[in-house]
């Protein structure tokens, strides 16, 4: 990635001056003054854009993104590419943060505001560190507790913090919410069709439960069920059922992931889901369920006279390509549906 994707950054880089004079007299901080906001990392306005690899550490791991050519990766996440949004938005909020008071420099009173050190095993704090692409750390601190009313609004938050090298802990101005889950920061996105735009479904479970469902146009709302059997109706809350079937697709994001061959499916355990729109994108999902977890391969395939199911096939393959997928529960469940439970069920006769 070249110096310029990260350039935009530098315009969110916002430096506050406001004067305040105040004095701190508090019965567990040092008398230390602070009259001037400024910003606890000056030099990141002009580096920004030279981060290569941010560092977490909290009480639930340790870990790293890095930056490797033009794309980002969590590198204890098999290097699956990472969320580009959130990097985005952690850069900008530490090269924003401003220096608001001079709190503690007494290590046993850090457990207070939670800054301290994330080497020990028994600590609330989170460290985050900023590297360039030679390993020179940019920026550091250890986040501790956030203070939800700096007097400015609503939005005006602040958080305790303090350089790792320095015992003095500091006030800051600023929002700085670091996620603790590694989870957190894939680029979750997986699949993302609308209903509006699918034609047809199929679903086969492992037990050979089938359904298919389909319309002629778009402008058909309902979707027949094809695989109705002969004399059966559907019951009242059969169309919901098939409507969130229809709608697996809208919005799917990865739970977890894993690299091919890291998830074993047995051959007698899998169920199948696949997708077709009208413009000609098929999209399958090849299932197998252990636990209460739902692990899926993805594919697309696309008709070759439709550039835009082309497109939008050779979007999703390179992201699926060698990875297995954590589906969430929710989106699992529509997929799982029966032939049984689309059905009316049938009147008990009356006693004579």
């Amino acid at each position: 990635m070249n110096s310029k994707t990260f350039v935009w950054l530098s315009a969110l880089t916002v430096v506050v001056v406001i004067a305040a004079g105040f004095s701190v007299a508090e019965r567990y901080w040092n008398s230390q003054t602070v009259r001037v906001e400024h910003s606890a990392f000056p030099d990141l306005a002009d580096t920004m854009n030279d981060v290569a690899e941010i560092r977490i550490e909290n009480s639930d791991g340790r870990y790293s993104v890095k930056r490797v050519k033009d794309k980002w990766i969590v590198v204890d996440k098999h290097n699956y590419p990472a969320k580009f949004s959130k990097i985005r938005e952690m850069i900008a909020a530490v090269s924003n943060l401003l220096v608001v008071d001079a709190k503690t420099k007494n290590p046993k009173l850090y457990s207070r505001i939670s800054v301290q050190d994330t080497k020990g095993k028994d600590f609330d704090s989170k460290y985050l560190g900023l590297k360039d692409a030679s390993g020179k750390v940019l920026a550091e601190l250890i986040i501790g507790n956030r203070k939800f009313s700096m007097g400015g609004g609503e939005d005006d938050e602040g958080i305790y913090f303090r350089r790792p090298s320095e015992e003095q802990a500091y006030l800051g101005r600023g929002r700085l919410e670091l996620s603790r889950d590694i989870l957190d920061w894939l680029d979750q996105t997986l699949v993302n069709v609308k209903i509006a735009r699918i034609k047809w479904v199929h679903t086969l479970t492992a037990d050979g439960n089938e359904i298919i469902i389909s319309r002629k146009t778009a402008a058909v709302k309902d979707f027949l069920l094809e695989t109705l059997p002969a004399g059966a109706k559907l019951s009242d809350s059969a169309d919901d059922k098939l409507t969130d079937l229809a709608n697996g697709l809208k919005d799917m994001e990865l739970r977890d992931i894993s690299p091919e061959g890291g998830v074993t499916f047995p051959k007698d355990k899998i169920h199948t889901a696949t997708y077709q729109t009208f413009k000609g994108l098929t999209v399958n999902l090849k299932m197998f369920t252990t636990g209460n977890d739902t692990w899926a391969q993805v594919k697309a395939t696309a008709d070759p006279k439709s550039a835009d199911a082309v497109k939008e096939a050779e979007v999703i393959n390179p992201r699926a390509k060698g990875w297995v997928f954590k589906l969430w529960d929710y989106k699992v469940k529509p997929l799982n549906i029966q032939i049984k439970d689309l059905l009316e069920k049938p009147k008990k006769k009356k006693s004579s």
